[in-house]
């Protein structure tokens, strides 16, 4: 795990998946807000 935000929701939260989904994210090849967007999506449909 190389992120603390992905650490975060899988140890702290329990989102073990969400946490997943964000670490391979690729922040070289999406603009900030491309993985701003990812993220809120992974977290939105993780706590649906």
């Amino acid at each position: 795990m190389s992120n603390d935000f992905s650490q975060w929701l899988e140890e702290e939260v329990g989102l073990t998946q969400a946490g997943e989904s964000i670490e391979r994210i690729d922040i070289y090849t999406n603009t900030m807000e491309g993985v701003r967007q990812q993220i809120s999506t992974i977290v939105q449909q993780a706590l649906n």
